[in-house]
């Protein structure tokens, strides 16, 4: 299971998938909502709340490492350098759309 990522009406183009064993890493950079705070929110502000989650997982990265998953499944460097690079590119290509998280 994992986080499904994609902006209503625009396809597979905006569809980015993770692994839910990297939530830790989103509730401490988001504390309370983790990255489902871009859940309904449209490109153009989720933009800064995932800027900020980035940037606080680049200024924390050993405590980012820290909570690697025992599994194995989901890294600091797939989440922050895939996962959030992809999303925030995303939402700077399309401010107008509205993201959704399953």
């Amino acid at each position: 299971m994992g986080y499904d990522f994609k902006m209503q009406g625009y396809g597979q183009e905006t569809q980015v998938y993770c692994t839910y064993n990297v939530s830790p890493m989103f509730y401490a950079a988001n504390p309370g909502k983790g990255i489902n705070v871009i859940n309904g929110m449209s490109g153009g502000r989720a933009v800064i709340k995932l800027k900020h989650i980035y940037n606080y997982m680049v200024q924390n990265k050993a405590a980012m490492e820290a909570l690697f998953p025992v599994n194995g499944y989901g890294s600091y460097d797939d989440t922050v350098h895939r996962v959030l690079d992809r999303l925030i590119a995303i939402s700077k290509a399309h401010p107008e759309g509205i993201w959704e998280v399953n």
